[in-house]
């Protein structure tokens, strides 16, 4: 029939965040504050504090909170270095003299 027009293929242009898996911005943001969580714990040593605390008492699974204390231990979430802070070129300042 030569009057019946033909309907078009229409192509959609697929996102590459779609192409991946459909990871989208909630995605995103969940990654990123994992990422800033793991860098407070980290920083605060909160994991092995609280294991160790928990290790000392008599509750359920207390030996196994200990050992994976220990185990956070190794990787960074341990005990802080003795001395706290340092910078360089920081040392003590005579009294009256210039600041840098």
């Amino acid at each position: 029939m030569p009057g019946r027009r033909r309907s078009r293929t229409v192509t959609r242009t697929v996102t590459r965040t779609r192409q991946r898996g459909g990871k989208g911005k909630f995605g995103r943001k969940i990654v990123k504050w994992l990422g800033k969580a793991n860098g407070w714990l980290r920083k605060t040593k909160l994991l092995s504090k609280l294991g160790n605390m928990y290790s000392k008492t008599s509750l359920p699974y207390a030996a196994n909170v200990g050992k994976a204390a220990d185990v956070g231990r190794t990787l960074g979430y341990g005990i802080r270095m003795a001395g706290g802070r340092r910078t360089k070129g920081r040392g003590l300042r005579i009294a009256g003299g210039c600041r840098r």
